[in-house]
């Protein structure tokens, strides 16, 4: 409830800065029309694949696999900007088309060298996480899954305060910066609750923290750029176990840490990106069994660590049609990359690993209009949910998905 309470305050707030500054720009600081921008989006999509579900049940194929968004900026003067979006999505039983305020913010920038952004925005990490949503902006249907989980695309939204910049570095180039803090609201039926299912069932989760930043270099070989992102952020999760009688757990993260190492290079109409991602941090798990009249065992410990990373290529052939590939691999835990240590466990060794080579196509039918078409060859299953596969996984799987995109 208090979570609830805190969430429906901060939207309030948010949207009276919002409201306040539109008010403002419409009478103290009258403008022209193109001081107002409306922009939106609407995708419906389509996958399949001939073993394992993955996202959403595309062992039979689904179509539920949509999002649409709109969006409103608006300049206040020369250098104070706002804007919000509105979101929703669907991806199998996550998102189910619930609208949200995805973003809102004030935007003041003082000078090219500082620029400070209160308000609730995408977290600035990696090449692609604040345009995840923006199918025109990139080739492929899904981005590579190794970095950039669909499924916790909500813990990549900060409510707080950022800081921002370009700075010349003369002959060496200019460099962008980026460094925030705040806090989140997690929904425990989104898809980080469907992870946690796993272990049990998720009853509530508290982000304490969240403080970052990223660094990009656009070096002086022209179409080079360099980025360097950093994350840390404290998590609980209040779990109950799948027992009979129910065993209540508190998993708590004091210093959960994301990293990801990025390079892009444009080149006429190719463009080739690599990035390297990796997370870790110490995980205590404390039991309740104060329901059974027990005594509290001591807290377990354990570690978290994982990595991903891909490398992808584009092409654009003519103004309507573009192609490219990309190779992900994920790794749960980088220390046990063979899979012996699932396989103790009683699992399949191939759930400590997913290996992903797509090729991906898109044709641009009108200036507004996309239609895209993918295939996935993939070994492994480390990213796939246990609780859409529970009669098992396959080794080796393919995933096809078709996905087309409006957009003004």
């Amino acid at each position: 409830m208090g979570n609830k309470g805190n969430e429906k305050r901060m939207k309030k707030i948010i949207m009276d800065v919002v409201i306040m500054c539109l008010a403002l720009a419409g009478t103290a600081h009258p403008f022209a029309a193109g001081d107002i921008g409306i922009h939106g989006f609407a995708s419906t999509g389509y996958m399949k694949s001939n073993h394992n579900n993955y996202l959403i049940p595309t062992e039979e194929g689904s179509f539920e696999f949509n999002e649409a968004g709109i969006n409103f900026t608006a300049s206040v003067t020369n250098n104070i900007r706002v804007g919000m979006q509105l979101y929703s999505f669907d991806l199998g039983d996550v998102g189910n088309n619930d609208m949200k305020l995805d973003w809102a913010f004030l935007d003041y920038q003082w000078k090219e060298e500082l620029g400070i952004r209160p308000g609730k925005f995408k977290t600035p990490f990696g090449l692609y996480n604040e345009l995840q949503d923006y199918d025109m902006l990139r080739t492929s249907v899904l981005l590579p899954q190794s970095v950039y989980n669909r499924f916790l695309r909500e813990t990549m939204v900060v409510q707080g305060l950022g800081l921002y910049g370009n700075v010349s570095a003369g002959a060496a180039g200019t460099l962008a910066y980026d460094a925030y803090f705040g806090t989140e609201d997690i929904d425990t039926e989104g898809g980080l609750g469907k992870f946690a299912s796993a272990q049990g069932i998720l009853k509530n989760c508290t982000i304490g923290h969240i403080f970052g930043g990223r660094i990009k270099w656009k070096t002086p070989l022209d179409g080079l750029l360099l980025s360097s992102s950093f994350l840390e952020f404290e998590i609980v999760y209040d779990m109950e176990a799948r027992t009979e009688p129910v065993v209540k757990m508190e998993v708590s993260v004091p210093e959960w840490q994301l990293f990801i190492f990025s390079a892009k290079y444009g080149m006429g109409d190719m463009t080739i990106v690599g990035e390297y991602s990796r997370q870790s941090g110490d995980v205590t798990i404390t039991q309740n069994l104060s329901n059974l009249g027990l005594p509290n065992p001591p807290p377990m410990e354990a570690g978290i660590y994982n990595e991903g990373y891909y490398g992808m290529i584009s092409y654009r052939f003519t103004d309507w049609f573009e192609a490219g590939t990309y190779y992900s691999v994920y790794y749960p835990d980088p220390d046990d990359r063979d899979g012996e240590n699932q396989a103790a466990m009683g699992k399949p060794d191939y759930t400590a690993w997913q290996k992903d080579w797509t090729l991906s196509t898109r044709f641009d039918i009108t200036d507004f209009w996309l239609v895209k078409l993918e295939v996935h060859f993939i070994d492994g299953v480390a990213l796939c949910a246990d609780a859409d596969n529970p009669d098992g996984y396959e080794k080796d799987w393919t995933l096809f998905a078709v996905k087309t995109t409006f957009n003004f």
